[in-house]
């Protein structure tokens, strides 16, 4: 989905997206709205160093019920995401764009410099998870983009089971994500 192509003209309608704060992951955001027409939602939270720090997900789900996540938002921001609408054949039925104001997120976290050669070659959406120690506990896993840049975070010191979490053996990331 690279290539923008005006919508398909069809009477495609939608109702007022509805966004709601995950409650320990405070850079992701559920956005739950429902359209007209069957249709497959793509996301795109734009980054602040050109599509090389885009964050682009496809949900392939077709249906007219809609709920999903947003990852990858910059804290104390105002985030700017693309919502793209597609019917079963791949044809742009609208496209939307979302503000997502973040605050700031827990204190503490470290200043990360990512120094990358300049012929290497970096993918889009190269992310980095990091099973950060900065406090006693609970631990706090974050990722970070390929430009340091703060982009998820779980912060369980609310949590009324997790609020103790402690890890010494880190983090892996799951093959699915």
């Amino acid at each position: 989905k690279e290539e923008v192509i005006p919508p398909v003209q069809v009477d495609f309608e939608r109702s007022t997206f509805q966004v709601d704060v995950l409650d320990y992951v405070p850079l992701s955001r559920r956005v739950s709205v429902s359209t007209n027409l069957e249709s497959q939602v793509s996301i795109t939270v734009l980054g602040r160093n050109g599509t090389a720090s885009d964050v682009q997900h496809d949900f392939n789900e077709l249906g007219t019920a809609h709920q999903f996540d947003i990852h990858g938002l910059y804290a104390d921001t105002m985030n700017v995401v693309v919502v793209q609408f597609f019917n079963s054949v791949n044809n742009l039925l609208s496209q939307d764009t979302l503000f997502i104001e973040t605050a700031l997120t827990i204190g503490n976290l470290p200043e990360v410099a990512i120094e990358v050669p300049a012929d290497s070659n970096r993918e889009v959406g190269d992310f980095y998870l990091i099973s950060y120690r900065g406090r006693i506990a609970p631990m706090a896993p974050i990722m970070i983009d390929q430009f340091g840049d703060l982009r998820w975070i779980a912060d369980f010191s609310n949590h009324p089971s997790l609020n103790e979490l402690h890890f010494d053996v880190g983090l892996e990331r799951l093959q699915n994500g």
